[in-house]
């Protein structure tokens, strides 16, 4: 059960961050023989498909910006 639990909060993550690469980070999951967790994260994210835009053509378009 605990299992299942852990899985559905990360995919739950996942989920939720959309588009959101992770770009320079350390990360650390610490998982307990009781069951509980401690994840870690220090960093940074950046929108994938601005990232890519950007990288392919030099810049966004100024509609690309507003969205």
């Amino acid at each position: 059960m605990k299992m299942l639990k852990s899985l559905l909060i990360w995919t739950a993550c996942i989920a939720l961050s959309g588009c959101l690469v992770p770009e320079k980070f350390d990360a650390s999951l610490t998982v307990k023989a009781d069951g509980s967790s401690l994840y870690r994260y220090d960093g940074t994210a950046i929108f994938g498909l601005a990232a890519a835009a950007i990288k392919e053509k030099g810049s966004l378009s100024s509609k690309e910006e507003k969205n």
